[in-house]
């Protein structure tokens, strides 16, 4: 587009910023000098979806081709059949297969292969730094996000408070098997995130936060945190409603 390739600023929103994030921090752009900063707009990367076992992600990949009807002998030709599949069919299969999408994500970033070409996830980039200048942002009304997924059951709304220990558990059970810690995170989240949760409303509406702050607040501080001293960083926070506001953080 005729600009300097020796200047190139990186700039994502929510998922986009996580993506501008995993950019900077990648072993592979800083050897070949493909960024020079990045702008991370209320996404960051995150232990919430990435890196996903890549078992896992390949296991739910596989579903959803099944569900399209791409179930294909080699790669290259499940490829070729996605390409034929509309994008309305694509969507209406995959919340067929995964309907709440809250957490974890069925579909994320994975570490790659040691001997991958243009390997841009080696390891877990949340354990690197980059020396690039960074600008990092999160809103006071992520949690509204997670609110307008209306395409989720009351039924599992239901199932989550009436199991909430198990389902807050579980969650930390993603990064570890201490079966205390478990226990003991599950009630200090219990006690900090729902302490009233009655009415229905009141529950949906904490389990939103608590969601938006493990997606977004707690990844923004432990990033600009882990950043500091390596390289320029700039941190802010939105609160402004206009005009244009999509979503009103008043739930």
């Amino acid at each position: 587009f005729g600009g300097d390739p020796n200047s190139v600023t990186l700039f994502g929103q929510s998922s986009g910023g996580e993506c501008v994030h995993q950019l900077l921090r990648s072993p592979l752009v800083e050897k070949e000098g493909l960024a020079t900063r990045g702008v991370s707009d209320s996404g960051t990367i995150n232990h919430m979806n990435s890196p996903k076992d890549a078992d896992k992600a390949r296991e739910n990949t596989l579903n959803i081709i099944r569900g399209v009807g791409c179930d294909r002998s080699c790669s290259e030709e499940i490829r070729k059949c996605l390409q034929t599949v509309d994008a309305a069919t694509l969507m209406e299969v995959y919340m067929d297969i995964y309907p709440t999408e809250i957490a974890p994500l069925p579909l994320a970033p994975v570490i790659e292969p040691e001997d991958a070409e243009d390997n841009v996830i080696p390891e877990d980039l949340s354990l690197r730094v980059s020396s690039k200048p960074w600008i990092t942002s999160t809103a006071n009304g992520e949690y509204t996000l997670f609110l307008t997924w209306s395409n989720v059951d009351s039924p599992w709304f239901e199932n989550v408070r009436n199991n909430l220990t198990g389902y807050l558990e579980s969650w930390i059970g993603q990064h570890t098997t201490d079966s205390e810690v478990k226990r003991e995170g599950a009630q200090m989240l219990k006690d900090y995130y729902f302490q009233v949760v009655e009415p229905m409303e009141n529950f949906t509406r904490d389990l939103a936060m608590f969601h938006s702050d493990n997606a977004f607040v707690y990844p923004f501080l432990f990033n600009i945190d882990r950043q500091k001293n390596n390289g320029p960083t700039w941190a802010f926070r939105i609160e402004y409603k206009g005009e244009v506001s999509g979503i009103s953080p008043s739930g």
